[in-house]
């Protein structure tokens, strides 16, 4: 299976290596082989420069991708790893490639299949994990949680929908741009749902800094909490970006040329809290005995964002917590806490 290895930083000296024993450490099913193509990826070894390049976190419940990011290149899935080497970097592998080595649960490649072909989008990501939830493959907790947001949604674009039609006749057919971050002074979307969800975590972190017996857990805690605030802070800005594009319904319905642009900007909240989100979800489905593995696994969903997003509003002091070796949560639990991150 081919491995791209993603040093760091540009700079960095690039060697190749033939003998890396990953088999025994993060990644107990991958080959030790692996090469290094810099020509492809010269642009992702010190930061990616596009939400394309970097990808989103995806809910993968499989251990060995728990905390991986999921990218369309050249009409193909990868999966972006962060590396658990000193150092930082990441590990790039094709996505058929790493589920057949990496055992990839039923409902991983379900996932991925479900995405069918489209770039992975946080909403998409989020659209297609409900379509597998509610087929039964994560259990019953996380197909109950399926369906409780999907008839979340329906109440949502229920009461979205008249509000457009208020505007301008006709203004239900941009329901999709406003669906994740709704209108300004309406009922609150996913977005805001998942804007609360990581301010929680933000007071959980900062609980966790009280109680942590270990400097160490303590310094991790702490750098978890500022990445939370930082995109807190940003997302709750991009949101009212989002909301304000509501003045421009009209223009928006008369010329759809300018829905893809409008479209993206309504996309980046969830984006600048992209794998938080999915913490949130693990610290609320994780008992208080296990929450310093867990801060372990937070650097991993905590991505560093695109160099374009650092000209968001708040995304430029974003700083991202380094990527440690971590215990793995295993399937049983990773589903449990997919379903309290689908939950509405």
């Amino acid at each position: 299976m081919r491995c791209d290895i993603i040093a760091p930083n540009a700079r960095s000296r690039l060697r190749r290596t033939p003998n890396i024993n990953l088999s025994r450490a993060s990644f107990p099913a991958m080959s030790e082989a692996a090469t290094l193509a810099p020509e492809r990826y010269a642009q992702s070894l010190q930061r990616a420069e596009t939400l394309a390049e970097r990808g989103a976190v995806a809910p993968f419940v499989t251990p060995a991708l728990q905390g991986a990011r999921l990218r369309l290149v050249e009409s193909r899935y990868e999966v972006v790893i962060p590396a658990p080497w000193e150092g930082g970097g990441a590990l790039i592998l094709g996505w058929t490639g790493a589920a057949n080595e990496l055992q990839a649960a039923t409902a991983d490649r379900r996932l991925v299949a479900a995405l069918r072909r489209a770039p992975p989008t946080p909403g998409a990501i989020r659209r297609a994990a409900l379509e597998v939830a509610a087929e039964g493959l994560h259990g019953r907790a996380a197909a109950r949680a399926a369906e409780a947001a999907s008839e979340a949604d329906v109440r949502h674009r229920a009461l979205l929908e008249p509000r457009l039609e208020r505007i301008i006749l006709g203004g239900r057919a941009l329901a999709p741009i406003f669906f994740g971050a709704g209108l300004a002074g309406a009922e609150g979307g996913p977005a805001l749902r998942m804007l609360a969800r990581v301010t929680a975590l933000a007071e959980g972190l900062a609980g966790e800094q009280e109680i942590a017996r270990l400097p160490e857990d303590r310094a991790l805690a702490k750098r978890l909490q500022t990445a939370c605030d930082a995109a807190v802070a940003s997302a709750t800005r991009l949101v009212g970006a989002a909301q304000a594009l509501g003045d421009d319904v009209p223009i928006l319905l008369a010329d759809p040329r300018q829905h893809p642009e409008a479209a993206a900007v309504a996309e980046r909240p969830f984006w600048a809290l992209n794998g938080l989100d999915l913490l949130a979800a693990f610290w609320e489905a994780t008992p208080s005995d296990r929450r310093r593995d867990l801060l372990r696994l937070g650097p991993r969903l905590a991505a560093a964002p695109a160099a374009e997003m650092l000209r968001w509003p708040g995304m430029a002091e974003w700083r991202s917590p380094p990527v440690l070796d971590l215990p793995r949560f295993d399937q049983s639990f990773a589903e449990a806490a997919l379903a309290a991150w689908l939950a509405p």
